[in-house]
């Protein structure tokens, strides 16, 4: 599938969502290393891809994306991989599809890409799964979209991307104090 997410989570590895043969996918599976197998789990709340994928507090998410209808959806779906049931959460401020994410400090950071192809944005949100609400951070330098981040010693990183078509090549790094 293009355009799938992905996290890690008590140990497998999760694929949600993405583009099939010819529209957005509800689909999720797990990745069992040892076996080297994949398991099919239940489908996620909605269809949808390009979204980002990141695990907090024992629970895997899927942030973001579009579907048929809508580029740059705020939709939020949390995982619980012990009953294996997806819940709706509280939506982001921001719609997007090609954004990153990452953990840090206990919080998951969603940032920049895009509502309209084209058109990247810079905006940054926190989400504080203890209270379910997101909240917004100061913006990135560079508005880009589809690029890569990773956390490391207490920080967290924003790398590469696209910024209207024009390939980015610098790192950011974020602060979360």
């Amino acid at each position: 599938k293009y355009g799938m997410a992905a996290f890690s989570l008590n140990g497998y590895g999760y694929g949600c969502n993405g583009y099939g043969a010819s529209s957005e996918v509800s689909t999720v599976g797990q990745y069992n290393d040892i076996a080297n197998n994949w398991t099919q789990k239940s489908t996620s709340t909605a269809a949808r891809y390009l979204m980002v994928g990141f695990a907090l507090n024992g629970y895997g998410y899927g942030c973001g994306g579009s579907n048929i209808s809508t580029i740059g959806t705020t939709n939020v779906d949390q995982f619980n991989d012990s009953t294996n049931i997806w819940a709706t959460k509280t939506g982001m401020a921001t719609g997007r599809q090609s954004c990153i994410g990452f953990t840090l400090n206990g919080y998951a950071f969603v940032l920049e890409g895009y509502v309209n192809p084209g058109n990247p944005n810079s905006t940054a949100e926190f989400y504080n799964d203890s209270t379910g609400l997101w909240n917004s951070r100061a913006s990135v330098a560079s508005a880009r979209y589809g690029g890569s981040t990773f956390s490391l010693n207490g920080y967290g990183y924003n790398v590469a991307g696209a910024a209207s078509s024009v390939d980015q090549s610098n790192t950011e790094q974020f602060n979360d104090s």
